[in-house]
């Protein structure tokens, strides 16, 4: 999985994601990495991201690990053909 935020906390380099949940209706991806701060120091963050088929619609948690905050972003996927 790649995003700016991955990017710049992951020293530019992409992670591997999975599909841990496919229906129908929806399908979600998961995906964690170690992020490092300016002054050097390590946190792991946790991230899911869904996607409704229907609508392309993405809502997107990321949580650092052993801590109760969440952070949740949403916007619409554009489908793209390579």
């Amino acid at each position: 999985m790649s995003d700016p935020i991955v990017l710049y906390f992951n020293d530019r380099i992409p992670v591997e994601g999975r599909v841990s949940v496919e229906t129908p209706q929806r399908i979600t991806f998961s995906w964690d990495y170690h992020a490092k701060d300016s002054r050097g120091q390590r946190a792991k963050m946790l991230y899911r991201a869904t996607w409704m088929k229907s609508t392309r619609k993405i809502t997107v948690h990321a949580s650092p690990a052993g801590y109760p905050k969440r952070f949740t972003g949403a916007g619409t996927c554009e489908l793209k053909t390579f």
